[in-house]
C-alpha cells in the first residue's frame, strides 16, 4: 500500500506540470498563429490571390479590407470608432461592383511597374538634388528655437532655404504628415480673410493647420456656366497638388495631407464665432457654414453624415510677425470680373515689352524661372485662380515663389485651358532643372506622370483622392507642355529660354543618365 501511495501522489505532481507545460504550449501557438493571421490579412493586395474577387458580406471585395481601407474606414476626426452605421460610411465613389474588379485588374498588372517607376524618379531627384547642392550654397532661414512650436516642425522650419521650402530627402515632411492626420485637433476658429471657408486649427502636439474641409465630391467637375473665380474650393486638390508638387521636384508647397474631422467635436472646441454656425439639418446631420465671402451661408453649409466629414489640413508656415513675406500681383493676373480682359490675354508680345521689361523679372533672376515652373505647375493641376504670389523677405530678390492655394485645381479633367501656359508660350524661359525632371518623367515613365502621381497618393488616409480621369488628363497635359517647351527650343537660342545656372553640368547628368540606361 505504501508503495501505491506514493505511486499515486506523482502522478499528481506530473499531471500540474503537464498541465502548466500544455498551457504554455497552447499560448505560444495561438500567439504564433494569431500573428500569422495578422500578417497576411495587412499584406499588400498584390500578394492575394486570384480569388480576391470574391465579394464578402458588405459586397466589397477583400482588397478593400486592407489595413489602411480599415484604417481609413474607421477613423472618426480625433478618434477610432470601432463600428460606422452604414448611413455614415465615408463617401467612396468607386464602390461598384465593376468600378472595383476594373481598379483591381489595373492594379494588379501595373503596381510593380509603377512602384519602380516612382522609386526611380525619387531616386533621380535625389541625384539631381546632389548636383544642384554642389553647385550652390542657397540661404537658410534664420529660424530660433521657440517653446510653442513643436520640435518636428521647429526642424522643418530649419530647412526652409532660398531655393525650396525643404531638401529632397527630408526626414521631417513623414513625421509632419503624420501628426497632421492623426494628431488631435484641440482647437478651431474661422481664418480671417479669403473668398472661401478656411479654419485654422491648432494640435495637441503643438503644431497649426489650415483646415478645407469638403464641399464637392470627387464627381463633380466644375460648372461650365461657372466663372473660375466663383469655383469652389476642393479639398481633394490641395492633396494632390502638394503630391505633384514633390514629383515635379519644386519643393514649394507646404505639406497637405487629408483626414475624417469629426463636425461634433470641432463644435465643442472652436471659438465662439465659429460654433455659432454650426446647425442640425432637416436629415440630423451636423452642419456648418463659418464665415467667408462666398458660400459661406445656411443654403452652402458643410455637413456631416450625420457627424463626420472630409478635410484637407496643410501646415501652417511660420509666423509672418516674425519671418514676413511679401505679396505681389502675378503679372499673368487674370480678370477678376465676368466682361473685361487682361492685357495679356490680347496681346503675344506681353511679356518681351511689359514683363522682362522689368528689373525684377530680369533672365538673371530666378523669379520668372519661378513664373515658368509655377505656369506648368499650374496647367497640369488646372489652376486658373493665380491672382498674387508670395515669397520671404529674408531671401530677398533670391526667395523662391511659394506654391499655395491650390483649391480650386482639380476641377475639368475633360478639357485644357491652355491660357494658363501663356507665361511659358510667350516669355519661352525655363529653368534647366525643371526641363530635366519633365524629360525623366518623359523618358522612365512613358510620359505617365499620372501613374506616379497616383502611386504617391496611395498613402493618403482619403485614397483615392482623385478619379481615374484626372490621371489620364495629367498624361495629356504633359504632352502639350512638351510641345510648348519644344516650340521654344526650335525658335530660340539655349542662350536665350534656359537659365545660366549649371545648366551644362545638369545636362551631362542627364546624358550619362540615360546613355546607361
Amino acid at each position: 500500500m505504501k508503495t501505491l501511495k506514493n505511486a499515486t501522489s506523482y502522478p499528481k505532481m506530473g499531471t500540474l506540470t503537464k498541465m502548466v507545460r500544455n498551457l504554455i504550449y497552447i499560448t505560444y501557438f495561438t500567439l504564433v498563429f494569431t500573428s500569422i493571421i495578422i500578417l497576411f490579412v495587412n499584406l499588400p493586395p498584390i500578394f492575394e490571390t486570384q480569388n480576391s474577387d470574391l465579394q464578402d458580406t458588405e459586397g466589397l471585395p477583400k482588397y478593400a479590407k486592407s489595413s489602411r481601407e480599415r484604417l481609413r474606414k474607421n477613423y472618426r476626426g480625433d478618434q477610432l470608432a470601432e463600428n460606422i452605421p452604414e448611413n455614415e460610411k465615408p463617401f467612396r465613389w468607386m464602390e461598384t461592383r465593376e468600378n472595383f474588379a476594373n481598379a483591381e485588374t489595373k492594379q494588379r498588372t501595373s503596381q510593380f511597374r509603377n512602384l519602380t517607376n516612382l522609386l526611380q524618379h525619387k531616386l533621380f531627384l535625389s541625384n539631381l538634388a546632389q548636383i544642384y547642392s554642389n553647385l550652390t550654397s542657397p540661404k537658410k532661414l534664420p529660424f530660433m528655437s521657440h517653446s510653442s512650436v513643436n520640435p518636428v516642425v521647429e526642424n522643418f522650419y530649419r530647412e526652409i532655404a532660398s531655393d525650396s521650402l525643404y531638401p529632397v530627402n527630408s526626414p521631417w515632411i513623414d513625421w509632419i504628415k503624420t501628426l497632421l492626420k492623426s494628431n488631435k485637433i484641440t482647437y478651431a476658429e474661422n481664418k480671417a480673410g479669403g473668398s472661401q471657408l478656411k479654419l485654422s486649427v491648432k494640435y495637441e502636439a503643438n503644431l497649426l493647420g489650415l483646415l478645407k474641409p469638403m464641399r464637392l465630391t470627387r464627381d463633380q467637375q466644375t460648372f461650365p456656366d461657372h466663372f473660375y473665380f466663383v469655383d469652389l474650393e476642393r479639398h481633394n486638390a490641395e492633396i494632390a497638388s502638394f503630391h505633384l508638387d514633390q514629383i515635379l521636384d519644386f519643393r514649394r508647397a507646404p505639406p497637405v495631407v487629408g483626414r475624417w474631422i469629426n463636425l461634433t467635436d470641432l463644435w465643442r472646441l472652436s471659438d465662439h464665432r465659429l460654433t455659432r454656425t454650426f446647425f442640425k439639418s432637416p436629415a440630423d446631420n451636423t452642419c456648418f457654414h463659418g464665415t467667408c465671402d462666398y458660400y459661406c451661408r445656411t443654403e452652402t453649409p458643410v455637413c456631416g453624415h450625420p457627424h463626420s466629414v472630409e478635410a484637407s489640413v496643410a501646415l501652417y508656415l511660420p509666423d509672418s510677425k516674425y519671418f514676413p513675406r511679401s505679396m505681389t500681383v502675378h503679372p499673368y493676373r487674370r480678370s477678376y470680373t465676368k466682361s473685361n480682359q487682361e492685357a495679356w490675354v490680347k496681346d503675344t508680345t506681353y511679356c518681351k515689352s511689359k514683363v522682362l521689361s522689368d528689373p525684377s523679372y530680369s533672365s538673371d533672376k530666378r523669379k520668372i524661372f519661378d513664373i515658368t515652373d509655377l505656369a506648368i505647375y499650374d496647367f497640369l493641376i488646372g489652376n486658373m485662380d493665380r491672382h498674387h504670389y508670395e515669397i520671404f523677405d529674408d531671401f530677398g530678390e533670391d526667395g523662391f515663389i511659394l506654391h499655395l492655394d491650390q483649391g480650386k485645381a482639380f476641377g475639368k479633367h475633360s478639357s485644357d485651358e491652355l491660357s494658363i501656359l501663356a507665361p511659358l508660350s510667350q516669355c519661352c524661359k525655363i529653368r534647366w532643372k525643371t526641363w530635366l525632371v519633365l524629360l525623366e518623367i518623359t523618358k522612365t515613365s512613358n510620359g505617365k506622370i499620372g501613374d506616379l502621381l497616383h502611386d504617391s497618393l496611395e498613402e493618403d488616409l482619403l485614397s483615392p483622392v482623385l478619379k481615374p480621369e484626372y490621371y489620364a488628363a495629367l498624361d495629356r497635359r504633359l504632352k502639350i507642355i512638351m510641345k510648348e517647351i519644344q516650340t521654344c527650343i526650335d525658335n530660340n537660342s539655349p542662350q536665350d529660354i534656359f537659365d545660366h545656372h549649371f545648366g551644362q553640368q545638369f545636362q551631362k547628368f542627364f546624358q550619362r543618365r540615360h546613355a546607361v540606361m
